[in-house]
């Protein structure tokens, strides 16, 4: 493992049944960093974030996260310290998954109040601040069936900086969006990585790895084939497969 690394993941192997998803995934990440990771669909990149977080467990390998192990040799730590380990990051997801029955408000505040025991008060000034980062102070009280897709998940990404994470792991956040509403989302993920928080970014967005991310991970059926600059991946790309795959992208 990489002294210095937020997080460092070393042989990380994950089978769904005789499926192999990923196999010997190495990489690490260190502090301030915007990490997007591409490649086809169906080569584990989601796979590869939820191991991270403790939502797929890791048949082998180890994760080091902040210099704790999550997983040591495909052995993992017990139950409290895994979630200790796991309350420093947050995630966003492609489908929002937002509470449906409460406010805006109220989706912010439920897990700093009833996970963290933060005082309620506090809670709601914090979403206030948070919100108005986000661009949507003035739709604290709506339903989340009142905002389109873009707001729903400017609101999911306003959630998870409440638990106030040192690492953001993002799974395809824009895929379900048309491009107007992407780049509602994408505005926010911009401002993320100059203020150097630390993200993790499976994406198809490339205008955003090109511009955004400070390394790109490409991730082929043989695991992550390429960790490099995105000038290097998109403009000086050495792989045949990640030839084939630039110039798809070309095409379209």
């Amino acid at each position: 493992m990489v002294e210095g690394a937020v997080i460092s993941v070393r042989g990380l192997s994950k089978s769904f049944g005789k499926t192999k998803v990923l196999n010997n995934i190495n990489f690490d990440v260190y502090k301030g960093e915007t990490i997007a990771i591409i490649g086809p669909s169906g080569v584990g990149k989601s796979t590869m974030l939820r191991c991270l977080i403790n939502l797929e467990k890791a048949d082998a390998g180890s994760i080091l996260i902040d210099g704790e192990y999550l997983v040591r040799n495909g052995h993992y730590e017990n139950e409290r310290t895994c979630r200790k380990i796991c309350s420093q990051m947050g995630m966003v997801f492609q489908s929002f998954h937002l509470f449906p029955h409460l406010t805006v408000l109220d989706n912010l505040i439920y897990a700093p109040k009833y996970v963290n025991r933060e005082d309620e008060a506090s809670a709601k000034k914090r979403a206030d601040e948070i919100l108005r980062k986000v661009g949507l102070a003035d739709r604290k009280e709506s339903m989340p069936s009142q905002l389109s897709g873009g707001q729903q998940q400017r609101i999911a990404i306003a959630r998870a900086l409440m638990m106030n994470p040192e690492i953001l792991l993002f799974d395809e956040p824009t895929s379900s969006l048309d491009p107007l509403l992407k780049n509602e989302v994408l505005s926010v993920m911009r401002q993320l990585a100059e203020e150097k928080m630390t993200m993790l970014v499976v994406t198809h967005e490339m205008g955003f790895a090109k511009e955004v991310a400070d390394r790109v991970l490409f991730v082929s059926e043989d695991g992550i084939i390429a960790d490099d600059s995105p000038d290097k991946i998109f403009n000086l790309p050495s792989n045949p497969i990640i030839k084939e795959f630039i110039c798809s992208i070309k095409a379209v």
